[in-house]
């Protein structure tokens, strides 16, 4: 006879007979799961809030830049640097624009990923 689970609980016999053999070992197998869950949920919340973190240092940066970059490009067309003024106006403008479409791409792709590995999931079950 063979017989498989899954999940991080054992069938109710098994905790039963558990149970028999070691007093209590039901309810430290139940305690240890939830000592396991509650600590993966707080790894899974630091990283998250590290992520969410990294995104806004990342956005001042992105402005802090771009507002000197563009400074400095209206400094150029003030001193009769046109071209150069323009071009760098351009070259910062085309960056933004290129920067935003990877992002939704990308954010795009991870939200279809995530859905086929849901779809995938309850399909197996």
């Amino acid at each position: 006879m063979m017989s498989m689970m899954s999940g991080p609980l054992p069938p109710p016999q098994t905790l039963e007979r558990y149970d028999k053999v070691v007093p209590g070992g039901a309810e430290r197998i139940f305690g240890w799961v939830e000592k396991q869950s509650s600590h993966r949920q707080a790894l899974e919340r630091i990283r998250l809030e590290g992520d969410l973190a990294n995104e806004r240092r990342g956005q001042w940066f992105a402005l802090t830049i771009t507002l000197a970059t563009l400074g400095a490009s209206a400094y150029l067309v003030q001193q009769g640097n046109d071209v150069s003024g323009m071009a760098l106006i351009l070259t910062e403008l085309a960056l933004i624009v290129g920067i935003f479409v990877y992002g939704r791409e990308s954010q795009k792709r991870e939200r279809e990923k995530a859905r086929k590995e849901l779809l995938g999931s309850s399909e197996e079950e």
